[in-house]
């Protein structure tokens, strides 16, 4: 856990003279299969449009993207997040996930290529327990932009582990495949 957070603590401090570039938002949406780090567990494929925090297999793709591209052009830092909650004959049920990313582009022009890696949280919750697992993972992918400047879309292939550490969860392994689109703001 102390790597996570000092990877996170230094994740922010880069991404700090970043905001001299374009802001976006965005989302993804995905395919992936999720089966149990150890054992004979049975693997899950889900597909969901757009990817989100999935209170039935764990939440572990978040949905929304929210971050900068740098002044350069070739580097960037996105915040992915997303949030769930089902409720229903007196249960409450609720997950959250957030993973900071960082991405560097090769090239400048046309379909740039580029690689990935990232970490994060979830939170699992529901009749009064909560169940935290720390995310990491790395993915490499295609970027382009739209011809007036206003967005670009990406296709990524992603490897992601998720530990549920003492909390009695079953630790994870994450193989997607996702397709997303961001819009620039500014």
């Amino acid at each position: 856990m102390r790597f996570a957070c000092v990877l996170l603590a230094a994740s922010l401090a880069y991404a700090a003279p970043a905001f001299a570039g374009t802001t976006f938002v965005g989302t993804n949406l995905g395919l992936q299969v999720v089966s149990p780090a150890e054992g004979n567990g049975d693997s899950v494929t889900l597909f969901e449009a757009p990817s989100s925090t999935n209170l039935f297999f764990g939440g572990f793709v978040p949905g929304i993207r929210i971050g900068q591209i740098t002044s350069g052009g070739h580097d960037e830092v996105a915040l992915d997040t997303g949030f769930s909650i089902l409720s229903g004959s007196g249960s409450t049920f609720s997950s959250i996930a957030g993973t900071i990313n960082f991405q560097h582009d090769f090239g400048s022009t046309g379909a740039l290529p580029y690689l990935t890696g990232g970490l994060g949280l979830n939170a699992l919750s529901g009749d009064g327990t909560t169940q935290t697992s720390t995310i990491f993972g790395a993915g490499i992918g295609v970027r382009t932009k739209m011809a007036n400047g206003h967005g670009g879309t990406r296709i990524e292939a992603r490897y992601d582990r998720v530990v549920s550490g003492d909390t009695g969860g079953v630790d994870l392994n994450v193989i997607g495949l996702k397709f997303g689109f961001d819009l620039f703001v500014d």
